[in-house]
């Protein structure tokens, strides 16, 4: 990244303590970690080579300020504010990408006809009417005046009760990017408090972001996946992927439970009840065996009958 936005108000609020040594400090570390877009290294050594760190006062304030403001982890330093800023550039610049293998956004009529307009530039940026020349053009701000029709109504627009409905609105619906962001540091911390390191950032969430998960279907998605990670005894972390899956599952129509399978006949007692539910008793002497075989076949009768009645 060659740019990045700075906003003055969070940063004074956050480093009114810091020293003039331990504000370059911060600076030059910011720096180097958007122009690499990516972690510092976990070297302190490296870090202060990066941003030339020489005297012991120097290296004392990159020290200072990577506990304070920085987390280490196992790809190196993070910063949570660069992760996201970061996330959001590589996710824009992928959507970038995708439009101009499909042949780029469409031109302007000025631009389509060189001839019109051989150099390039918006020449108008109003229509006057050639007519008269003196008339005003109407500002922007200003509202164009209505025609009424005969019957009242007003050109141009709806009765009350003529408009359509409002489409429904999932609550997280908006800028896919920012969605992505969104999911990937939530996921990022959610893994953190597990003592997991997971490598998720907007681009490789951008297929969940897709979903438009609200912030607590997010959260159920994400306690299924660990829940299921915990259940295999499976130490990887939780990817964007995997919780994407438990999404898909929640959002699935639930499927109706096959009604329970009697297994009467596998034991005495289940004998007992089914002779009950039907109306049989054992004959004196009968074997369960016997008695199992009678209850089969008034079973079988009674479905013959249900069956002939129905037809």
């Amino acid at each position: 990244m060659n740019y990045y936005r700075r906003h003055l108000g969070d940063y004074a609020a956050a480093t009114r303590h810091l020293s003039m040594i331990e504000h370059g400090a911060y600076t030059l570390l910011l720096d180097v970690y958007y122009i690499g877009e990516k972690p510092l290294p976990n070297d302190e050594r490296a870090i202060w080579r990066l941003v030339g760190a020489r005297s012991k006062d120097e290296r004392e304030a990159v020290s200072v300020i990577l506990q304070e403001f920085f987390t280490l982890e196992a790809d190196g330093w993070h910063q949570t504010r660069c992760d996201e800023e970061i996330g959001k550039k590589q996710a824009k610049a992928e959507v970038n990408r995708e439009i101009g293998k499909r042949g780029g956004r469409p031109k302007k009529e000025t631009q389509a006809d060189p001839e019109k307009n051989p150099d390039g530039f918006q020449e108008k940026t109003q229509t006057v009417s050639e007519n008269n020349p003196s008339h005003k053009p109407i500002a922007n701000s200003q509202e164009p005046k209505e025609k009424q029709t005969s019957g009242g109504d007003t050109l141009g627009q709806h009765r009350e009760d003529d408009r359509p409905p409002p489409p429904p609105v999932r609550q997280s619906q908006g800028d896919p990017t920012d969605i992505a962001v969104r999911i990937a540091s939530s996921l990022r911390v959610w893994e953190k408090a597990r003592g997991k390191f997971a490598s998720v950032t907007s681009t490789n969430c951008a297929d969940l972001a897709a979903m438009q998960p609200t912030d607590a279907e997010l959260r159920e998605a994400y306690d299924l996946a660990v829940a299921d990670r915990d259940k295999a005894q499976d130490p990887s972390p939780v990817n964007a992927g995997f919780v994407a899956t438990f999404l898909a599952k929640l959002r699935a129509p639930a499927r109706p439970k096959a009604p329970p399978r009697d297994d009467w006949h596998r034991s005495d007692a289940g004998t007992d009840r089914k002779a009950r539910e039907l109306g049989m008793f054992a004959h004196g002497g009968e074997s369960y065996d016997a008695f199992r075989q009678r209850i089969w076949a008034e079973i079988k009768r009674r479905e013959t009958a249900t069956s002939q009645g129905a037809a």
